[in-house]
């Protein structure tokens, strides 16, 4: 990915069974240390080590920890036995979602799209693969809302506002917070437009 012309990298850990992603993390390097965090944060996930770990060739995953009695085996999109073609597929429809996308500003806004991305894509989207259930359901995670909608629908804000229109050019604004009253008036400046006459010939 690229954040300000600047190259990124997002590491994913997948499960292969119900396709449920356990673990992102975006950084600017591509270092032993950087994979086993990841590895760290799918671990506290499922809360336990994995029997098998399938990789990319990349050289960083050869020293990380993935448990006592975990097998780590490195392929490719293309290899028969150990493909990595379920995450590259994730990747894929990160890629078609953002390639629509302006960019992201910084690292704090990639950060907060993935997470959301990927709670979209573990909780409310369906997979053909999966008899159109959604990873979670797979996994036996429970999730009270079906779609977009309902998670709309239930949202209940922190914070109420309330907006009045007085006299042209002038609006009131009022946001009232949880022990918080505040209140403030916007005015915004009108544009002076100056109509421009052509010369008569």
């Amino acid at each position: 990915m690229k954040i300000g012309g600047q190259n990124v990298w997002l590491w994913d850990i997948i499960d292969s069974d119900s396709r449920y992603l356990l673990a992102s993390r975006i950084s600017t390097s591509r270092t032993t240390r950087d994979a086993q965090i990841l590895m760290d944060r799918a671990v506290k996930t499922a809360g336990k080590h994995p029997t098998v770990v399938c990789t990319d060739s990349l050289a960083s995953y050869l020293d990380v920890f993935y448990g006592k009695d975990a097998e780590h085996r490195q392929g490719s999109p293309f290899s028969k036995e150990d493909s990595t073609s379920l995450i590259e597929r994730w990747h894929g429809t990160i890629k078609q979602r953002t390639k629509v996308m302006r960019g992201l500003k910084n690292i704090e806004t990639a950060h907060d799209f993935v997470e959301g991305f990927l709670a979209y894509y573990n909780y409310l989207r369906p997979h053909e693969s999966l008899n159109n259930r959604t990873p979670a359901e797979v996994a036996g995670i429970s999730y009270p809302y079906k779609n977009w909608s309902e998670v709309i629908q239930n949202y209940k804000p922190s914070a109420k506002i309330e907006v009045t229109h007085l006299k042209r050019g002038t609006m009131k604004l009022r946001e009232t917070r949880i022990g918080r009253p505040r209140k403030f008036r916007i005015s915004p400046k009108q544009p002076q437009i100056t109509p421009k006459v052509g010369k008569l010939k």
